[in-house]
């Protein structure tokens, strides 16, 4: 929530404040602009993504910041690879150890914004508004995938029966690693809702 972390009381519909900052550095993260978001760890703590990136404890609400090179600012968590999280945030893609609690970009300068990433047959894929890439997780370099069917790529997830879906420009895909399978207007989806996916 833009002004905090806040804790829902199901039974009331009412929202606390759930404090894990002291007042100066909530202050600083409240008037950086930032957006602040949450996601789970498989152990039970939590990342908070804000002007800076966090780990939380809810058992102790020990909270330790995470340390990077300033230019890095991931926003929101994308999925899991062993123990490490890969975050988005701008035009990078990034790797969140939480071992050591430092931040990696895994996808070199590029001036392109990440708008969604999936791990799909152990590569990294990732979608923006030049389309969709991938490259391998120890690599340096990526590539475009279907150039000819997406262009402006907004969103991206997995199934469990192996698939990977797409959003883009008007019709969502579903990659199986070989080929596209478009599911566009003429399968009575809406053009202009799709690009949400």
């Amino acid at each position: 929530y833009c002004e905090g972390v806040f804790l829902l009381d199901k039974k009331t519909g009412t929202l606390s404040r759930y404090d894990i900052w002291d007042e100066d550095t909530f202050r600083k993260e409240i008037e950086s602009g930032s957006i602040i978001t949450i996601s789970p760890t498989p152990d039970g703590r939590f990342l908070v993504f804000a002007r800076k990136t966090y780990i939380l404890d809810p058992e102790t609400r020990h909270c330790r910041q995470f340390t990077s090179e300033p230019s890095i600012s991931p926003t929101h968590l994308c999925f899991w690879k062993d123990s490490d999280a890969y975050a988005r945030g701008g035009t990078g893609l990034y790797r969140l150890n939480l071992k050591d609690l430092k931040i990696y970009q895994v996808n070199g300068i590029e001036n392109t914004p990440v708008y969604s990433a999936a791990l799909y047959n152990d590569e990294l894929y990732y979608a923006s508004n030049k389309g969709l890439f991938k490259r391998k997780l120890d690599c340096e370099h990526s590539h475009r995938v279907g150039t000819h069917l997406l262009k402006h790529v907004t969103n991206l997830t997995t199934d469990e029966a192996g698939y990977l879906w797409i959003a883009s420009d008007g019709a969502i895909f579903r990659h199986d690693g070989r080929s596209f399978i478009a599911y566009d207007e003429s399968d009575g989806l809406i053009r202009s809702e799709i690009l949400c996916g």
